[in-house]
């Protein structure tokens, strides 16, 4: 070895010099040298993201992005608190007041402890609220089911942490409020927002109210006195443009202080009516109310209502109550479909999205007169040509041939929810049915509509055009990329297999790019087929040798859901739910 060293040596040349071997440039993590503009925009990623799905904590840093950021490290918590906006978003959960306990000391230890925590989560608030600047504030507000409203140190200690929260009421922008029904009893003596004023949420442009907090009960009626109602004074603020109404209580909408005209997004949920003391919640809004309260809108963009027959006890005068919403791009309707003489009335000229949900299929039948066509079909028909998205339950078209029809007007769609009645039995003058003898027929026909779509989505080719570019016979939504489609089992014509290899067949001629056909990007399929593996609809399409690059594709296993999850890049996931993924990166 001396030897081959030395000759080597001899080899070099004589103005080679040994240099020392490099160190590491920095010994400074990489994250850490990122720019303050960057971090910055990171952070405010983070943030959006974790308001989508955050739930709402009595102390308002656990878990905030803001509160982790800063504990990174010194540089991360100066930037963070330099940055006002990271704190601008408030979700905040009031706490449950403890129940009684047989025992009264147990009792007595939980209660100091709630306040300790009270305390507690009002300090956090009252050292949080500086740090969000000057910015406007997004505010989740929920609140607990029962509350013991005769205890003055309960209220106290809750008033409290609400009445710190608005002293910022000039910066509220977005606000969710959700309370527990409880909060109808002397909701004054514990809530202070009731007495803050329209004038006093100036950028106000977005409220949500859920549970029964649109309204103060009403009081007591004393010696013949009438009941007073007190609305919610912020629904009337100057700057609200989005609105959204869940189940409420002893008041109209009429009678709400809102400046309908002033709406561009609208939401109503639904209205708990006290028919008796048994009813569970339904929507009140007849057909007629919905047509004078959207009517009362001129300017919306999105609608989202809840609706329940019959209208009014005398017949109600469509022909004098016409409206127009030029400007109206999103519909979704609820529960019942209004018919004929309110589509007639109604001029959507704008309009691209329609939804339907919750609707009770009808009775299975095969002989329907031209006078007894569903009202989504006449939505279909009326709306159909100018749509780019439809979500509509199949089922409640009652026939194929209405089916056939209905699809055919909505030839251009880009986005379309194929979903399957989940309600059993309808809803009644009294609330929803119960039992629903017809299941069994029901099932039977999901399964037959369900069997028509899957052949008529599904492209068909000329066997001799191998590239696949010339179609055999036209297919339905031939513009279609993106579909959502609930599979009904127990077909009396093919297995739950046989469907799902249907299923994979769709999804593989639609990837195929072929003259004329769009190439499907997003699909979801949720089926009651407990006992295939959710790989069944995979395999059929690595079998196929279907192009699966950018292709975002779900199978689910009994649960239906509006979102997907998101995955990595062409990875297949399966959940305990059975749900199995292959997406692009976003």
């Amino acid at each position: 070895m001396d030897v081959v060293d030395t000759k080597h040596g001899a080899s070099m040349p004589t103005h080679a010099q040994a240099l020392p071997i490099e160190g590491p440039v920095s010994n400074i993590p990489p994250v850490m040298q990122i720019s303050e503009d960057i971090l910055t925009s990171i952070f405010f990623h983070i943030l959006a993201n974790h308001l989508s799905t955050a739930t709402p904590a009595p102390n308002v840093f656990k878990g905030s992005p803001a509160t982790l950021v800063s504990h990174v490290c010194k540089a991360w918590r100066e930037l963070s608190l330099a940055t006002p906006m990271l704190w601008s978003s408030i979700l905040l959960s009031l706490l449950r007041y403890p129940e009684m306990q047989e025992s009264m000391d147990d009792h007595e230890r939980d209660k100091r402890r709630w306040h300790i925590k009270m305390k507690s989560a009002h300090d956090a608030l009252q050292a949080w609220l500086p740090r969000s600047g000057d910015c406007p504030l997004s505010i989740v507000l929920s609140g607990f089911e029962e509350f013991d409203t005769t205890n003055e140190k309960a209220c106290s200690g809750v008033n409290s942490l609400l009445l710190t929260l608005g002293t910022t009421a000039s910066r509220w922008k977005d606000v969710h409020i959700c309370l527990g029904p409880s909060w109808n009893t002397n909701v004054e003596r514990v809530c202070s927002l009731p007495q803050l004023s329209a004038a006093s949420v100036p950028l106000l442009r977005s409220l949500t109210v859920e549970g029964s907090a649109t309204t103060q009960p009403p009081v007591t009626a004393q010696h013949g006195e009438r009941e007073i109602h007190v609305p919610l004074a912020i629904l009337g603020a100057p700057s609200l443009r989005s609105l959204s109404l869940g189940p409420t209580c002893h008041y109209p909408l009429g009678g709400l202080p809102v400046n309908w005209s002033n709406l561009y997004h609208l939401t109503i949920q639904g209205y708990e009516f006290p028919l008796k003391e048994s009813a569970s919640s339904r929507a009140v809004l007849c057909p007629f109310e919905t047509l004078m309260l959207l009517k009362s809108c001129p300017n919306l963009l999105t609608a989202d209502v809840a609706i329940e027959y019959p209208d009014l006890l005398t017949s109600p005068e469509y022909s004098s109550s016409k409206a127009t919403l030029s400007n109206l791009h999103s519909l979704t309707i609820r529960f019942t479909i209004p018919d004929r003489e309110f589509i007639s009335t109604l001029s959507l000229p704008s309009l691209r999205i329609l939804r339907f949900f919750d609707i009770p299929a009808p009775r299975p039948t095969t002989e329907l007169s031209a006078t007894d066509i569903p009202p989504m079909a006449r939505w279909i028909r009326a709306y159909g040509a100018q749509l780019e998205e439809i979500h509509f339950p199949y089922d409640t078209l009652a026939t194929e041939h209405v089916l056939e029809e209905c699809m055919e007007h909505i030839r251009d769609v880009k986005v379309l929810g194929l979903g399957k009645d989940t309600q059993v039995g309808g809803v009644g003058e009294w609330g929803p049915m119960i039992e629903d003898p017809e299941q069994p027929l029901r099932e039977a026909w999901q399964s037959s509509l369900s069997d028509l779509l899957l052949e008529n989505l599904t492209p068909v080719f000329n066997e001799s055009d191998h590239d696949g570019q010339t179609l055999q016979r036209p297919c339905w939504c031939p513009h279609l990329q993106k579909l959502s489609f609930t599979l009904a089992g127990e077909s009396p014509k093919h297995s739950n297999a046989d469907v799902v290899r249907r299923a994979a067949r769709l999804v593989g001629g639609r990837r195929k790019r072929a003259a004329g056909i769009a190439l499907l990007e997003n699909v979801t399929f949720t089926t009651d087929f407990a006992k295939l593996r959710g790989t069944s609809i995979l395999q059929g399409l690595v079998l196929d040798s279907v192009d699966l690059e950018d292709l975002k594709l779900e199978m689910r296993y009994g649960a239906i859901s509006d979102k997907a999850m998101p995955r990595p890049r062409n990875r297949v996931y399966m959940s305990t739910t059975q749900t199995i993924s292959t997406r692009p990166d976003v």
